[in-house]
């Protein structure tokens, strides 16, 4: 078996309980994730980790919502996946 990179996820949610939703599919996936509650959050982490291979939004995150906040990440990184949820 080869060993693959880890894919690096950014999931950006202000419930911490359900922004735990990559923790369920560890065994499927070899990953890391980060964590944040809003968008300007989100902004700040990409711009200092770059870059990341999913994006994991809620389109209802506090300050811009996920939606906006998606829009201005893919125009910075227009190869991360993005996946919008709601939670």
């Amino acid at each position: 078996m080869r060993n693959k990179k880890p894919v690096k996820v950014l999931i950006v949610g202000d419930n911490p309980q359900r922004a735990d939703i990559a923790k369920e599919k560890k065994p499927l996936l070899s990953h890391k994730t980060i964590k944040v509650s809003n968008g300007e959050e989100a902004l700040q982490v990409a711009s200092k980790q770059p870059p990341f291979d999913l994006l994991i939004t809620d389109i209802m995150t506090p300050e811009i919502n996920g939606v906006g906040f998606a829009e201005q990440f893919t125009k910075l990184y227009p190869k991360t996946n993005v996946l919008y949820i709601i939670y």
